[in-house]
């Protein structure tokens, strides 16, 4: 899904994944509260996985914060869902109780940040939002730039093929137009 499939024109689309409510409401508050960008962006909640997997169904989004460790379904568990159900989001996750192995799988899964609660994650989660979007802006641009790039070089190698037919023409008017030397047997 493309970034302007994904979310409205306004407001990037956040959908925040965390089956403990506390945390839930702190990591909401953290993004509501950003200065000069206040209702910066559009938040959506989820309170674990089977919910979370019908609010991506059911709406573009763009960037998923999701806790690692929860009930039924994990983190890693519904990122991989989404990859194959509703690919697109950027991801962060925010664990508790996470571990290196967790990280790690994050990272190979294509998370684009893993933020650890209790050492500052509120004052984090921000920025890296922002960096999330700001890298789905330059990953959007550099598709854009692509598809442009591939249509010149399209219309260019048609323009090289129609040049080399003509030159051939060419070329062969000039060769019957050549005097012709009569050779002696």
């Amino acid at each position: 899904m493309a970034l302007t499939e994904a979310a409205s024109e306004d407001k990037p689309r956040i959908v925040i994944v965390d089956d403990d409510g506390t945390d839930r409401e702190a990591l909401v508050r953290a993004l509501s509260r950003q200065e000069g960008e206040y209702d910066a962006y559009e938040l959506l909640t989820a309170t674990d996985g089977a919910s979370a997997q019908q609010v991506l169904s059911e709406n573009g989004v763009d960037v998923v914060i999701s806790d690692v460790n929860m009930p039924d379904m994990t983190g890693l568990e519904l990122m991989r869902w989404a990859k194959e159900n509703c690919p697109g989001p950027t991801w962060i996750f925010v664990t508790g109780e996470g571990t290196l192995e967790d990280a790690g799988q994050a990272v190979r899964l294509g998370a684009f940040d893993f933020l650890v609660k209790g050492t500052g994650v509120t004052g984090c989660l921000p920025i890296a939002v922002q960096n999330a979007l700001r890298q789905r802006r330059l990953e959007a641009n550099e598709r854009h730039l692509h598809e442009k790039l591939t249509e010149k070089v399209e219309r260019l190698r048609e323009r090289v093929f129609q040049l080399d037919k003509a030159c051939r023409l060419v070329w062969d008017q000039v060769e019957r137009q050549k005097p012709r030397r009569f050779e002696k047997s």
